[in-house]
């Protein structure tokens, strides 16, 4: 019998929260789930720099050969709904990172850029 996991992350300033669901024939169940907190390491600009990744993420995670879907604070997102005309599959990611580069204080080259097309019709698309 085969088993799927998903890691659910999510990403704080101060800790990582993370829960593991495991897939067995037709139900999800959680098979674990823990917190870590970030210590904050001294030095580089501001007096902090980012802390590594956790010690009991490590351990708890190396195991894993799993979907992991990460969840990160709304505040260190760039979200926009945009209606684009249609263009076809191949030419989509293209026309996104478009978009991206007109409202994006950053160079898109520097960014992970994900979209999802929300609505289709004949003569336009709206993608988030």
């Amino acid at each position: 019998m085969a088993k799927d996991s998903i890691v659910g992350l999510a990403l704080g300033k101060r800790e990582w929260e993370w829960t593991v669901l495991t897939h067995n024939r037709d139900h999800w169940a959680v098979s674990g789930q823990a917190k870590a907190e970030l210590p904050a390491e001294e030095g580089g600009e501001g007096g902090t720099k980012p802390a590594r990744v956790p010690d009991a993420w490590r351990k708890a995670m190396h195991h894993l050969s799993a979907h992991i879907a990460v969840g990160l604070p709304s505040d260190q997102l760039l979200l926009r709904v945009v209606d684009l005309p249609p263009v076809s599959d191949e030419e989509l990611d293209g026309a996104i990172r478009l978009q991206a580069d007109k409202f994006s204080p950053f160079p898109t080259d520097t960014m992970v850029i994900s979209y999802e097309v929300l609505q289709k019709g004949p003569e336009s698309m709206r993608v988030l």
